[in-house]
């Protein structure tokens, strides 16, 4: 199955060829968890991750064509 992945600040630096968004082909029944392993992304990294506009967790089902967003946490003051 095909997602759109974007990856933006420090994430960017896992993407193919350092391009932020980019399609990525999975295995059918992936996860969350197995779009982190396959872009090499540590599961202890602090992140926010988004699947169609939504936050999502590891264990997140993704199916073709969703979009998945990660980027750094923010803090606000």
């Amino acid at each position: 199955m095909d997602v759109q992945v974007k990856l933006y600040g420090l994430f960017k630096k896992y993407a193919p060829e350092e391009r932020q968004e980019f399609q990525l082909k999975l295995p059918p029944d992936s996860n969350v968890k197995k779009l982190l392993k396959i872009l090499n992304i540590p599961f202890e990294q602090e992140r926010t991750l988004l699947v169609n506009g939504q936050l999502a967790g590891l264990e997140r089902r993704l199916e073709s064509e969703d979009i998945i967003v990660i980027f750094s946490p923010m803090s606000g003051g």
